[in-house]
């Protein structure tokens, strides 16, 4: 064994250790910050090594989200409804569960949707903090959207419900390309929106208007440079 590998064992060893000190039950359930991230990674640890006791460790993390899953959670992606349903999609997509994504998630779809169209969540001047959240919801649609099975109805809604709710944060007065003192791909605006209007080009269904909006965009901020 080299000693690069051996040194990533040894990492990851001491990492089990560490998180399997912890206390699950004290633990959210969110994503980023939770018992939903913990279970990608034992299910990823079990695909890598073929060791049985991180994917019993996965399952049962799995299970005990799924019992806390109320209709009460917010939708936010670090550590509400977004975030466990893009980890359940991956979960699928990568074959560590088997399913149906769009029968499995439907009802978490709609609730998702609902929440972005009915909560009012960017009005009254909302914070850079919540209009992450909404970018990450998006960008949650744009992944569901890519999954073949979906009804036209369905299709139509997730893609109103975007159109909709990026029109609403192009209206909103914030500066888009402002660097904060410290970078982070999940905190730092710019990245999660133009990542988001990657994802909405790449599905083709609003392609020219986003065109014209990236063209306008970068000019703007071309002269603003100069």
């Amino acid at each position: 064994m080299e000693v690069a590998d051996r040194k990533m064992l040894e990492r990851i060893e001491r990492f089990n250790l560490m998180a399997m000190s912890v206390d699950f039950n004290q633990l959210p359930i969110g994503l980023y910050h939770g018992k939903m991230g913990l279970c990608i990674y034992y299910y990823e640890l079990a695909g890598l090594t073929s060791e049985r006791k991180y994917r019993v460790i996965a399952n049962k993390l799995f299970d005990d989200i799924v019992r806390r899953v109320t209709d009460k959670i917010d939708i936010e992606p670090s550590g509400g409804l977004t975030g466990i349903c893009m980890a359940v999609n991956f979960l699928i997509d990568s074959g560590y569960m088997k399913g149906n994504p769009n029968y499995l998630l439907k009802n978490y779809d709609d609730k998702i949707i609902q929440s972005l169209l009915y909560n009012r969540l960017l009005d009254f001047n909302p914070k850079i903090e919540m209009i992450r959240h909404v970018l990450g919801s998006l960008s949650y649609l744009t992944i569901r959207l890519k999954h073949a099975g979906l009804s036209k109805n369905e299709q139509a809604i997730m893609q109103g419900v975007i159109i909709e709710i990026l029109n609403k944060i192009e209206s909103l007065a914030i500066d888009k390309f402002t660097e904060p003192t410290s970078f982070s791909v999940t905190t730092y605006f710019a990245p999660c929106y133009l990542q988001l209007l990657k994802h909405i080009y790449q599905l083709n269904f609003y392609k020219l208007s986003l065109t014209k909006r990236l063209d306008i965009m970068f000019n703007l901020e071309l002269i603003h440079c100069k």
